[in-house]
């Protein structure tokens, strides 16, 4: 599914995961409104219109394609700490005291990727005062592509954590993944603070 925060992005999941997203979409109001065509796609979709559309970073592009797992495994970092690049490259320090993480590497459409989806716990940034605060509702990416609830900050779908050139390259990541993780959080936060 096609993603946009003044880029494009690919978003993957399973059926049940889109369908939750777009009823999560459709129940608030506000955000129904400005994502009409997104939840019309979708209708379509599910209608059984499998080559409809949806235009996402001033291009048009399959609302859904068809993905081919090549390998999942999972990870968990505990007290961690990291610097956060937005799209401007401008720094944000990072902290959660858990991150729960599934890695797929998969193929689609002639690419190539290592996707991750994430749960954080007590996901916080250093903010300007130098102290580490709560997210507390801050969003600048897509509408409920990331959640919180209670001290737990999740993603909806897989976003792509690595770019390969081939499927060798792909298989060959997933096997060193496996002996030494080399973990991104950047698209995954993307959705959070987009542009800002």
């Amino acid at each position: 599914m096609p993603g946009f925060c003044s880029f494009s992005t690919d978003y993957i999941g399973t059926l049940e995961d889109v369908k939750s997203f777009i009823e999560v979409l459709k129940i608030d109001i506000d955000t129904a409104k400005n994502q009409l065509r997104l939840i019309e796609a979708w209708n379509s979709y599910e209608a059984g219109d499998h080559k409809v559309t949806y235009n996402a970073a001033y291009q048009e592009n399959k609302f859904l394609a068809r993905v081919k797992c090549l390998g999942v495994t999972s990870s968990t970092l505990t007290d961690y700490k990291w610097e956060h690049l937005n799209t401007w490259e401008c720094p944000y320090h990072m902290q959660c005291s858990h991150a729960e993480n599934t890695h797929i590497w998969v193929s689609y459409q002639g690419k190539y990727r290592r996707c991750i989806r994430v749960k954080f716990k007590n996901l916080q940034y250093k903010n300007t005062a130098d102290e580490y605060v709560n997210f507390s509702g801050m969003r600048w990416g897509y509408p409920h592509m990331i959640e919180e609830e209670d001290d737990v900050t999740y993603h909806r779908m897989y976003v792509i954590e690595k770019p390969f050139k081939n499927k060798e390259e792909a298989l060959f990541d997933m096997e060193n993944f496996k002996k030494s993780p080399d973990i991104e959080f950047k698209y995954v936060l993307n959705d959070i603070f987009g542009d800002g």
